[in-house]
């Protein structure tokens, strides 16, 4: 039997901090099980002497998506291939900065499974996508395509560097 531990997060919209008390969810974090593990090896059997606060520079409705979805997104592996709407339907349903905050919170505590099914889906969202949109979202300028075929000529040009 495990012993009570909890962990304090404060999210950058809220105030008050979330108390997060779920040991398996916990040990799926590594950066929340480190924090624990410091100066309390035996956390997951003793309880924990007081931590504190761990500020989260993300939204709270990122953390509640992930601590939500954390145990039920599997990424794709030899012999399963993920679809949006049926493995990871949720995520499917949000646009694609919600996504954003989502993928940067979960490389943030290092969930790098979670974040590979979270990538998945942006994605997939991302080719029904035109180029122009998709080096928005990117944060890119998209560049024109030089012309690096004369057909008149029959000469290629190698493209500006």
């Amino acid at each position: 039997m495990s012993a009570q531990s909890e962990i304090h997060l404060i999210f950058k919209d809220i105030t008050d901090p979330v108390t997060l008390r779920d040991v398996d969810l916990i040990k799926k974090i590594p950066v929340l099980k480190r924090a624990l593990e410091t100066g309390n090896p035996n956390w997951e059997t003793e309880g924990v002497q007081p931590v504190p606060s761990i500020n989260i520079p993300f939204p709270k409705a990122a953390g509640d998506f992930m601590f939500q979805h954390l145990r039920s997104y599997i990424p794709e592996r030899e012999g399963f291939e993920p679809v949006v709407e049926k493995d990871y339907n949720a995520a499917g349903k949000l646009s694609l900065e919600q996504l954003k905050q989502i993928v940067e919170l979960a490389s943030f505590t290092e969930c790098i499974d979670f974040m590979n099914c979270i990538n998945f889906v942006i994605a997939r969202k991302l080719e029904r996508l035109p180029m122009e949109q998709v080096a928005a979202f990117m944060g890119v300028q998209l560049e024109e395509l030089e012309k690096e075929f004369d057909e008149d000529a029959t000469w290629i040009y190698p493209g500006k560097n």
